[in-house]
């Protein structure tokens, strides 16, 4: 066992990659440094204003560490450039990375040689993988793809046509899954103007907009939802007036009414991966019933986005789709039944 090993991260939302990256850490050294990162080196991090703050990253840190056992072998900083006091600190010999900071181990090296200090043994962790082999990361995290233990929201829809609700999943869809902001039916600009004025308090990173109501009240508060998800009818009934705009528009695809259809879902997964990636707005057109999808569209959502649907008799319903959302929309999807 080597005397001293630093290992540093953003340890943003902390995820079974960053256990082994720690437990390798203590089991190679007497002593530890963890370092974690300033907010100033996320700035260039997809979606970099949902990482959470360096007290909250350095919090899970330290209850990980605690939970182990080692808080007596292990000291902490705030990393602010790719050094930190691996660069300078004589006692350290070993650093743990995995294979993406590779480069930044080589230039600590490099500038402990040219100080004359000997090069620090170089420990590289293999990537901890989610169910569909790549890599656990807290990006996938953060854009909605995964869950904290590599868990791939979308592939329950793999190898399935539909999932139909079950009588006792309608009881429980009877519930609205968020905040329901009121107003009456003939007037949803009542509603529309409360639900705008959170949704630009809040800014959330993300919104997604399920049923042609909901979608044509945002946009009449001047507000474009990042996706919407409507089929031109309300109750089951046409809805000639209603004329939606988006720069991408996709359908119309199918989707049952009183199911998800598999195929819907996967491509509704898609579109907000291309939406977190490209900033577009993107539109589908459903052929058959879309109120389901407001599912689906949780379960895979960027964790703080918004999504929005229509509850009958009771306003426009407000979602934030937290990770603890995102699970309870699966745990919801997963009592439907697979066709």
């Amino acid at each position: 066992m080597n005397r001293h090993a630093a290992v540093a991260g953003t340890f943003d939302r902390f995820h079974a990659g960053h256990r082994t990256l720690l437990t390798t850490a203590a089991a190679s050294a007497e002593r530890l440094s963890i370092g974690i990162t300033h907010p100033s080196m996320t700035v260039g991090k997809v979606y970099s204003q949902q990482i959470q703050t360096l007290e909250e990253r350095t919090a899970a840190v330290h209850s990980f560490v605690t939970g182990q056992g080692w808080q007596d072998r292990a000291a902490y900083f705030v990393l602010q450039d790719i050094y930190g006091p691996a660069r300078d600190d004589a006692s350290m010999d070993t650093l743990v990375i995995t294979a993406s900071s590779r480069e930044n181990a080589r230039r600590v090296n490099e500038a402990r040689r040219a100080s004359g200090m000997p090069e620090l043994e170089l420990i590289t962790v293999p990537l901890v993988r989610a169910e569909d082999g790549k890599p656990v990361s807290s990006t996938r995290i953060r854009t909605g793809e995964i869950d904290r233990e590599g868990r791939v929201y979308d592939l329950l829809f793999a190898g399935h046509s539909r999932f139909r609700a079950t009588r006792e999943a309608r009881e429980q869809l009877r519930v609205p899954q968020g905040t329901v902001y009121k107003g009456p039916e003939e007037k949803p600009a009542v509603a529309g103007a409360a639900v705008a004025a959170v949704l630009r308090d809040t800014a959330p990173p993300m919104i997604i907009a399920v049923g042609d109501i909901v979608t044509a009240t945002l946009q009449e508060q001047g507000i474009e939802p990042d996706l919407s998800i409507v089929d031109y009818r309300t109750r089951r009934r046409e809805l000639p007036d209603i004329s939606h705009t988006a720069p991408r528009q996709y359908g119309p695809l199918p989707n049952e009414a009183g199911t998800v259809d598999a195929g819907t879902a996967l491509f509704l997964s898609r579109l907000i991966r291309e939406s977190v990636w490209q900033r577009e707005h993107f539109q589908i057109i459903i052929r058959g019933e879309e109120d389901l999808l407001a599912l689906p569209a949780i379960m895979v959502a960027p964790p703080g986005a918004a999504v929005l649907y229509g509850q009958f008799d009771q306003g426009i319903v407000v979602v934030l789709a937290t990770e603890e959302q995102k699970k309870r929309a699966r745990t919801m999807l997963e009592e439907f039944k697979p066709e």
